[in-house]
C-alpha cells in the first residue's frame, strides 16, 4: 500500500490512538472549577498542538487573566487519571504493524514526548517505532513542519519520501524547498490530506495543492 515510501510517520492522537473522549473529559474537569467552558470544534482544529496553545486559546475566548502552563498543568493531571483506562487503537494501527520491520517509521505527535511513549507502552505498541518527537522536543509546534522534519532526521530518511498520516485537514510533504533559500519556504509542500475510504479510517491520500511559495504542485 505505501510500499513507494521509505519512511512512515503517524500523529497519535486522533490517528493511530482514539484519545480525543478522553481528552475532552480532561479539558471539562479542568475548566470547571474556574466556570469555564470550551467550544469542541475549535480545540478539534487544534488537534496536535501542545497543550499549553489550547490553553491560551480557551483562556482568550473567556477573556480572562489565567496562566495557561498552569491550566496546561491541571489538564494533563486530570487526563493521567482517565486516560490509561479509556484509550485504544484506530484501526490505522494495522498499517503500522504492516511495515514493522520493513520502513522505519516514527510518532509525530502535539503531546509531550513521557506521555506518548507511556501510552504506546501501555497498548504494547512502543516497539514498532524507531523515533518519537512530542511537543517538549520542538520549540515550533504543528502546523509547523518542525515536528515532521525532526522525526525524519531521526528515522534517517529525507523528508521527500516520507508518509505522513495525520487526523487533521493539512500537513506538509515533499521536496526539501526552495533552491535560493531566500522566500522563507519551510521546505516542505503543502498537501490536503482527505479521507480515503470509510474501510480504512485514519488511512489517508494525499491531493496536492500549492507549495508554500505558492506554486502549483
Amino acid at each position: 500500500m505505501y510500499d513507494q515510501y521509505q519512511g512512515l510517520i503517524f500523529d497519535m492522537d486522533g490517528t493511530l490512538l482514539d484519545t480525543e473522549p478522553s481528552h475532552r473529559k480532561a479539558w471539562r474537569q479542568a475548566l470547571t472549577p474556574y466556570g469555564m467552558q470550551f467550544d469542541e470544534a475549535a480545540v478539534v482544529s487544534l488537534n496536535g498542538s501542545p497543550i499549553w496553545h489550547i490553553a491560551k486559546m480557551i483562556i482568550e475566548s473567556h477573556q480572562v487573566q489565567m496562566d495557561p502552563h498552569q491550566l496546561a498543568r491541571e489538564k494533563t493531571a486530570a487526563l493521567q487519571n482517565i486516560l490509561f483506562d479509556d484509550v485504544t487503537a484506530l484501526p490505522l494501527i494495522e498499517v503500522v504493524k504492516r511495515y514493522y520491520g520493513k520502513r522505519p517509521m516514527a510518532v509525530g505527535t502535539g503531546s509531550e514526548h513521557a506521555m506518548a511513549e507511556a501510552l504506546l507502552r501501555h497498548l504494547g505498541l512502543l516497539q514498532y517505532f524507531d523515533a518519537i518527537v512530542g511537543a517538549d522536543d520542538v520549540t515550533r509546534h504543528k502546523p509547523d513542519p518542525q515536528t515532521f522534519l525532526r522525526c525524519a532526521q531521526l528515522i534517517g530518511v529525507p523528508a521527500r519520501i516520507m508518509r505522513s498520516f495525520r487526523g487533521r485537514r493539512f500537513w506538509y510533504y515533499g521536496r526539501t524547498g526552495c533552491q535560493n533559500g531566500v522566500c522563507g519556504c519551510p521546505g516542505l509542500e503543502r498537501v490536503t490530506l482527505t479521507r480515503h475510504s470509510l474501510q480504512h479510517v485514519g488511512s489517508l491520500m494525499l491531493s496536492p495543492t500549492t507549495d508554500n511559495c505558492g506554486r502549483s504542485i
